[in-house]
């Protein structure tokens, strides 16, 4: 898990304010990040002078045709200027190929430092949960055809709710079998009844990765 940092340039207060996932030699993230600023990974904390290393991010390229009104195509790819180190807190992850979206059903794991309650406050130490994929039909269902496009798949427990991601989270990884599956997007609140998490979809956007990193 890596955090991407916006910072004050005087007092040097770091924030956390997306996560983001390792793919040696770049790292994938929602495409919310609009400069380059901070790149933070191994870090269990949200702030980075607890534990993890911070590296400067040397560029930032957000897909060309993400739409912030309807996050399609929420993702983007940033480099570091200097390599990442890789040891037993910090790994990379492999992606999920193109052709292989989530399957209904599949248990996928979250992971970030967003609000712990809706209204609530970020957590400082790194949480996760697992939550259950959802079908493309009951996904739209709970929102809209047009609302859901083939970029975007939803996981979590579409009656009870209870279980999900929150403000603060987006950006960061979810996995399926040990695949980086998705990208946390966007929702309706946090953790209500038929409102699950909606995701940016990898392998529907793997040719795009490969296209703009080379891997």
């Amino acid at each position: 898990m890596a955090a991407f940092h916006q910072y004050d340039t005087g007092p040097r207060v770091f924030s956390c304010s997306l996560g983001g996932s390792l793919r040696f030699p770049s790292e994938n993230s929602g495409a919310h990040p609009r400069r380059k600023d901070r790149w933070w990974s191994g870090c269990k904390h949200r702030r980075p002078s607890v534990a993890g290393t911070v590296y400067q991010v040397a560029s930032l390229v957000i897909h060309p045709q993400y739409n912030s009104r309807t996050s399609d195509y929420d993702i983007a790819v940033l480099s570091v200027i200097t390599p990442i180190v890789f040891g037993s807190g910090v790994q990379s992850i492999p992606l999920a190929p193109a052709g292989s979206g989530p399957v209904a059903g599949a248990t996928s794991i979250f992971t970030g430092w967003g609000l712990t309650v809706e209204g609530g406050s970020a957590s400082n130490v790194l949480q996760e949960v697992s939550l259950p994929i959802i079908s493309q039909a009951d996904c739209r269902a709970a929102y809209s055809v047009s609302s859901i496009t083939d970029r975007m798949f939803c996981a979590g427990l579409l009656e009870e709710g209870g279980k999900d991601a929150c403000h603060g989270d987006s950006g960061g990884p979810v996995v399926v079998g040990r695949l980086l599956t998705g990208l946390i997007s966007w929702g309706n609140g946090c953790a209500r009844p038929n409102t699950p998490a909606v995701n940016t979809n990898i392998p529907s956007m793997r040719q795009w990765i490969l296209d703009t990193t080379g891997i």
